[in-house]
């Protein structure tokens, strides 16, 4: 079970930048950026039976480059359909 974790703890350090943000300005990195939050938060469901999530500063997800709100943020979409 850790090692998976390890795994995508690397993965997550790869991809975060020095202050802890993710450089989500090119489209590849927010389409892997997405796809790891949501195929993590399935394993859980799926292998673990959890049945909620807590996401600390989770109004990020839901913002642009520059800081302002989406009307439609596409990861909180998805969500939305997904679970």
């Amino acid at each position: 079970m850790f090692g998976a974790l390890s795994r995508i703890g690397i993965i997550l350090s790869n991809i975060f930048d020095r202050e802890g943000d993710v450089p989500l300005k090119t489209p590849h990195i927010k389409f892997v950026v997405s796809n790891l939050i949501l195929d993590c938060l399935r394993y859980w469901v799926g292998t673990y039976r959890v049945d909620g999530f807590r996401f600390n500063l989770a109004a990020i997800f839901g913002r642009n480059q520059n800081g302002s709100p989406m009307s439609n943020p596409p990861l909180l979409e998805s969500l939305a359909h997904d679970f």
